[in-house]
């Protein structure tokens, strides 16, 4: 139950970050995965278990933000490729 928060960080992470210019898009994805992971270790208690927890929290935070914007470009592309004439 605790990998809920750093996931769903990293969901609106991604949905956030796909709506800014893709430089801007990553900056915004490397400067707030570790904010988001922060929190979420924070939340979750895990920080006082071992600070290890920090990473693998990073990793998810990034993973799904990463994914989420990949798909999302991936939906945009196939759907004006279907509604291109010619």
């Amino acid at each position: 139950m605790d990998e809920i928060f750093p996931l769903l960080g990293g969901l609106v992470l991604g949905l956030a970050a796909s709506q800014l210019r893709p430089v801007w898009r990553w900056t915004a994805i490397v400067l707030l995965t570790p904010l988001i992971a922060c929190t979420a270790v924070k939340i979750s208690g895990e920080l006082e278990v071992d600070w290890g927890y920090l990473l693998l929290d990073t990793a998810e935070v990034a993973v799904t933000a990463v994914a989420v914007v990949a798909l999302i470009g991936w939906r945009r592309r196939a759907t004006c490729r279907l509604t291109m004439p010619g």
